[in-house]
């Protein structure tokens, strides 16, 4: 295939993604999107109500359709 020339691939570790999702939820509840329940090491994660909620999700609805 012509485009193999193009591709950069490398691995990560299998540890890359649970950390991903702690920065991301960790961030996303700093900026008052989501608040945290339940215990430290079972943690659930609901949406705010806050005005930024809304407009993160109304440009997500957007860009879905």
């Amino acid at each position: 295939m012509a485009i193999r020339k193009h591709l950069l691939r490398h691995t990560v570790s299998a540890s890359t993604a649970p950390t991903q999702a702690s920065s991301t939820m960790q961030a996303l509840e700093t900026l008052g999107i989501v608040r945290r329940e339940g215990s430290a090491r079972n943690s659930t994660f609901h949406l705010t109500e806050a005005p930024v909620t809304q407009q993160l999700e109304a440009v997500l609805f957007a860009h879905a359709a």
